[in-house]
């Protein structure tokens, strides 16, 4: 199976249309082939810039009408002073959102998971689910028009249990 990984690594004062600092793309894949294993690990986002996604973007390009779904795991990772670049030429509803933006492709964070002073919101996550069943997630003085901390939009979910630590500050 393909692996993407990203450790302990520091991405500060990006800037792109979609995914300031990375942008995470998979194809969607046939039922029988394996899952792509997207791993992002004690990484740290300062300061990055984008439309969509000012510090990660994941999305996927479908290629199959049976399809399943990598996940991208978020593992003791932090987001800071990320800022969202609104269009405002752009009539779009969903641009202009998220530190992480997640378009149709599911996340998992676990650990201790920083969103700290992110304009344009947080997380926003499209048609996907967001897992934060083991994390200890903070969402600290984020701003946002759509959301300051998480914004669910179209059929996401968001899974949480009672092991999850979750703190919103601001």
């Amino acid at each position: 199976a393909n692996k993407v990984l990203l450790r302990s690594s520091t991405f500060v004062g990006n800037n792109a249309f979609m995914g300031g600092a990375t942008a995470l793309l998979s194809s969607l894949l046939r039922a029988d082939d394996p899952v792509p294993d997207i791993l992002v690990s004690n990484c740290t986002f300062d300061s990055n810039k984008a439309e969509l996604g000012s510090a990660v973007y994941g999305s996927y390009v479908k290629l199959s009408s049976v399809v399943v779904a990598p996940v991208i795991t978020f593992q003791m990772c932090e987001f800071t002073n990320n800022n969202v670049q609104q269009n405002r030429n752009i009539s779009e509803f969903y641009t202009g959102l998220g530190a992480v933006y997640l378009n149709g492709i599911p996340a998992k964070f676990s650990g201790a998971i920083m969103f700290k002073n992110n304009t344009g919101s947080a997380l926003a996550v499209v048609g996907a689910y967001v897992d934060f069943s083991s994390s200890n997630v903070s969402f600290v003085n984020n701003t946002g028009e759509k959301g300051d901390c998480i914004s669910l939009l179209g059929d996401a979910t968001m899974l949480i249990s009672n092991q999850t630590i979750a703190t919103f500050e601001g």
